[in-house]
């Protein structure tokens, strides 16, 4: 996602990382709850990008409600592959 090359970030990097971090989970978010509702449960559960994403969804959501815990790093890298996948799937064949 961002990364930051500082010995100790500054208050603002910090708060733009966590600022972008709550808008990426938004987006991912609407994205899986509309591929659902237009799909069905089933259908969506399918795809196997499809479950993955949702399992990155729900895994942001709960790094967000345990926020103050260190050591949930990880869940944005996988973040960075969802988000990643979505890109590189836009690009013509």
């Amino acid at each position: 996602m961002v990364t930051f090359r500082h010995a100790v970030p500054s208050c603002n990097a910090t708060l733009l990382v966590a600022c972008l971090s709550q808008v990426f989970t938004a987006i991912f978010t609407v994205e899986a709850a509309l591929k659902i509702l237009a799909l069905g449960l089933y259908k969506y559960l399918e795809d196997k990008w499809s479950c993955f994403d949702i399992v990155i969804v729900l895994l942001s959501l709960v790094e967000l409600g345990l926020d103050g815990i260190r050591g949930l790093s990880i869940l944005r890298s996988f973040r960075l592959v969802s988000f990643t996948r979505h890109s590189l799937s836009q690009l013509p064949a």
